[in-house]
Parts: structure tokens; sequence; C-alpha cells
């Protein structure tokens, strides 16, 4: 009921009843709970139409509707019976949920790099080829996993994958053949557990390395493809490392110098960068200590289990994993070994022997693919024989020359008998020269 004066010298007074007088006077208003309906208000990152179906999809899998509206922005509106606690806790795509900021959006705040899904230690190593960890978590709430459940990756390249399952709150499983990938997979991950102890260190490897690169001749023109730390009898930063008894602090630290190694040998960086970029390495582990602490308090943190394997041949039990959320090797129009030729020349990693076991990496032109059919349908027939009976697999794959797409689907389908859920399209990141097209493909076994 609302009072209207009369308009008279009295001082008399009527009430009156103005259905829906609120939604008149604010638009905004007529998605309020009173109305039976939420919005919830998409991330400001959020532009490309593929995430918008994503988005969608994501509400769908926590079991919330939705309408969607456009007009000077997208919006969606929840309609009741849905759980706010549980969307604020786990959707990816979105800013807030009603009036509550979600749990993503804080996480996503923790970047001290320019690109936005570099937030935590997503950041370390610059690995190429790697998928947006946004997208990652929305998959597990696509596909509806549940807290304290098992993801598998067995391409975990950079540990996309494992790190997002590790702060979200799922267990996870990661294999590689390469060591680099192993080493910066686990870093990541453990880094906000010694956060404490790896800042302890800082001094000591900055002198460490700073001797080994007063040991380079100056005069050298193959500067930058020489090994950083040179075998020899006062190999310092190797001596420093062996003083680390903690083997995640240990890790880190050999992280770092991969990763100086790289930008030096492709980017010609100085020493300068390698002090640079151990403070942001040691700011980013404290940032992901701060967010474990935040997390732990609503639930347990996911632990993960990274090892070097090969993918068609996974050292895993029949129908061990809960799901499989991964992206295969864009071997063919991305050679990973030259990419990360002077970390594994750190490790003194023989690059023409683990460029055999490599995906992709084998032979010359039709060779080559076949070689890389045959070892994918390893891959898959090994995923399908790990997985769950009633559970999904999703891949997100990049089309090159050849149609490893319609390779995937037709053999996931047609030979090892997965139900082809959905096939999305995404936009593609970073490889538009060597990758034309990229779909999100959901597989159930």
């Amino acid at each position: 009921m609302y009072e209207v004066q009369l308009l008279s010298n009295s001082n008399a007074k009527i009430c009156v009843s103005i259905p829906n007088l609120d939604i008149m006077i604010e638009e905004k208003q007529k998605f309020t709970e009173s109305q039976g309906v939420m919005l919830a208000e998409l991330d400001n990152k959020v532009q490309f139409i593929y995430e918008i179906a994503f988005a969608k999809r994501e509400l769908n899998g926590l079991g919330a509707k939705s309408e969607t509206r456009l007009g000077d922005t997208i919006r969606f509106e929840l309609i009741p019976p849905f759980d706010e606690g549980l969307l604020t806790r786990r959707l990816a795509h979105f800013r807030k949920v009603g009036q509550r900021e979600t749990e993503y959006s804080w996480i996503v705040s923790k970047n001290i790099k320019r690109s936005e899904n570099q937030y935590l230690t997503h950041w370390y190593y610059p690995y190429k080829g790697k998928y947006h960890p946004r997208l990652v978590r929305a998959t597990f709430n696509i596909i509806g996993l549940r807290f304290g459940q098992t993801v598998l990756d067995p391409f975990v390249g950079s540990g996309t994958t494992t790190l997002e399952a590790h702060i979200f709150g799922l267990n996870s499983v990661g294999f590689d053949i390469s060591p680099v990938c192993v080493i910066m997979s686990k870093v990541k991950i453990s880094a906000g557990e010694v956060a404490e102890i790896i800042s302890q260190y800082r001094d000591l490897a900055i002198t460490a390395m700073k001797k080994e690169i007063d040991k380079i001749p100056k005069s050298s023109k193959q500067l930058q493809l020489q090994k950083l730390t040179l075998n020899s009898d006062t190999n310092f930063y190797k001596q420093f490392l062996d003083t680390i008894e903690d083997k995640r602090v240990r890790d880190f630290y050999l992280l770092a110098q991969l990763i100086f190694a790289s930008d030096r040998g492709r980017r010609s960086r100085d020493f300068g960068s390698f002090a640079k970029n151990l403070d942001n390495m040691i700011l980013s582990a404290h940032d992901l200590t701060e967010t474990e602490n935040r997390i732990k308090q609503d639930r347990s943190l996911g632990k993960s289990d990274i090892q070097i394997a090969n993918a068609t041949s996974l050292p895993l039990k029949d129908e061990s994993i809960d799901a499989i959320v991964t992206s295969p090797p864009y071997s063919i129009a991305l050679n990973y070994m030259e990419n990360d030729k002077y970390a594994l020349k750190e490790l003194d990693i023989n690059i023409d022997k683990l460029s055999n076991l490599c995906i992709g990496v084998r032979g010359q032109k039709e060779r080559r693919l076949e070689f890389y059919e045959a070892d994918m349908e390893k891959c898959y027939a090994e995923m399908y024989r790990v997985l769950k009976y009633d559970s999904k697999c999703v891949l997100v794959i990049g089309e090159a020359k050849y149609k490893t797409i319609e390779h995937a689907l037709d053999y996931c389908k047609n030979s090892l008998g997965f139900t082809v859920l959905e096939n999305l399209p995404k936009k593609i990141f970073g490889l538009y020269n060597t990758i034309s097209d990229e779909k999100v493909i959901f597989l159930q076994k």
C-alpha cells in the first residue's frame, strides 16, 4: 500500500494499492528474490560467445535454471530452486550471484601479470599451447564433479588442470613424458605449502646464480645457447640446490633456474630478470597460500599425484578415475621440444631421445600423421579404460593441417563406444598461425 496526499488545502490522505510500483520505479528490481528471480552477474573479463555458452552450461550443471536477457549487458536470471552458496563457491564465469561475490572472482584477483589467465602460480614458466584455467573450472561444473572426486589429465603440460583441481577441491592425477612439465606442474601446486620457507632461500639463490653467470665468457657469440649452469667442480647453483632438504622448495628453485634458462635463451634476458622473476614467483606463492587458507575454511584442498609417464600406457587401474579433463598435444603444429630445449638442456635431457617418445613428433609429412593418429588412438583407449562407467571425458582439441578433431570424434565414438554429448566451438588463443579451429568435446563412457 502507498500513501498519496490529496492536492487540496486539507490534510486528508488516502491509501491506494498500485501493483508493481517498485518495478516501474526501478527496472533493476524486477529481478529481486521477492519476484522469485535472482541475477547472476558475469565476470568483466567474459567477452566471447563461447564463454556465454559455457556460463549457461555451468549453471545447468549446478542445478540452476536460468533465463538469459540481452540489454546493455548479458544478464542471467536464476530461477528457484537453486543453491546460492554452491553457486558462489563454484562458478567460474560469474562475478556475483545476487549480492554475493563468487569465490573465483576473488581468486583471479590474485594476479601480478597482465594476462587475466595468469593468476596465482598459473604463470610460472613460458609454456606454449596451454588452455584457459577458467575453462577448466567451468568444465568441472558442467560435468557435475563433486568435491573430493578425482580428475585425470594424461597430458598434464603446464599443470593447468591439476592446479585448478587443487583449489577447487578435487583430487588430480597428471602424467607427462617431459620432466620439465612434471616439475612445473608440481611446483605450481606445492609452492603455497612452503611459501614461507621459500622466502628464506631467496638471497642465497640470487648469489649462487650470479656466480654462475659470472663464469660464462662474456665474449661468447653463443652465450644464450650455452648451458646456464655449467658442469664443473664449482657448480654454484647446484651446490645451492643441494643444501635444500625439502624437495618442494628445491623443485621451486630448480624451476626458477629452468625459467631463467628459457628466458635467457629465447629472449636474451640478462641476470636481472632472474632476480625479478624470482621475487614475482615468491609473491605468487604467498598468494597461493592465502587462497588455500581461505578455501580450507570451507572444504579440503585437492591432492595431486603428478608423474612422468606416457599417455599411451597409463599406470592406473581400470575404472579408477571420476573424470578426465585434458587437451591432447598440438605437436603437429607446435614443437614442444623446441619450445623447452633450454630448460631440457639444464636438466641434461637428451632432446632427440625424448622427442622419439613424444606424440606427434616422430616421422615426416604423411608418416608423421600416421604415427600421431596411431599414438592418439592408444591414448583415447587408455582414457576409456581408466574412466569409471557413466563418467565424462572432456577434450580440448585444436585443428591443425590435419583433421585431428574429426579423427578424435570418429575413433572415440565408433571404435571405443564413447557417447558424444556435445561438440562446442572455442575461441583460439595464441596459436592463430598454426591452429585453424578448436573444439571442446564432451564424451561419456
